[in-house]
């Protein structure tokens, strides 16, 4: 797990509150060239942006099957939302702050935010090359929970049929959360809450975030 030292350079890094868990151990980790392994895990890919009702589905799923077989609950997500770098003339309204959004995955149960800078690099990184280098050595995926459209890598290269093979070949076991839908039958996804925002509809986004949007 983390040392002090790295612990001072991400509080830094993210100007977080990154207040200790009972257990002594940092929160967040920062996932890079000079990265070092976390424990074996159960990883929960996402952006995480609002940490909607979507989102808690994933991270419900995830935690159960870390608390059964004594793993870590590894949430995984960037410094930056990638749209930023991919379309950076889009106007993008984030849901909730960096350090908001932490406190929403501990509070849903995540052990352990890993945080990987979304440069150029990353960007440029094949799903494939993701999925070894950043979640099985970087994170010790035992076990991987998505959401049924997460796409990775470059170009969005690698979706859930592609993950599958992935999770397949390591060894490594793969949970696909299916949407979690509105009454009216909606999907629920960060676009659908900002939409709702954009709409000045606040019950339709707090219904979808399961919280009053501030």
């Amino acid at each position: 797990m983390t040392n002090s030292a790295s612990g001072d350079n991400i509080c830094k890094d993210y100007s977080s509150c990154l207040a200790r868990r009972t257990d002594g151990m940092d929160l967040i980790t920062r996932l890079g060239a000079t990265q070092w392994a976390l424990g074996k895990s159960v990883v929960c890919l996402g952006y995480f942006d609002g940490v909607h009702l979507g989102h808690q589905a994933i991270l419900k799923q995830g935690k159960t099957i870390a608390m059964h077989n004594e793993l870590l609950l590894c949430v995984h997500t960037y410094d930056i939302p990638p749209i930023k770098l991919l379309k950076p003339d889009l106007a993008y309204q984030e849901l909730c702050t960096f350090e908001e959004k932490c406190r929403l995955l501990e509070a849903a149960g995540a052990d352990v935010v890993a945080v990987s800078r979304f440069d150029q690099a990353l960007m440029h990184m094949s799903g494939a090359d993701f999925f070894d280098r950043v979640v099985v050595e970087g994170m010790q995926a035992r076990h991987i929970v998505v959401g049924y459209d997460h796409r990775f890598g470059f170009l969005g290269d690698t979706g859930v049929d592609e993950l599958r093979v992935h999770c397949r070949a390591a060894g490594i076991g793969l949970n696909v959360v299916e949407a979690v839908r509105t009454p009216d039958g909606r999907a629920i996804s960060s676009s659908a809450v900002r939409a709702a925002i954009k709409a000045h509809d606040w019950d339709r986004a707090a219904m979808m975030l399961g919280r009053t949007y501030p």
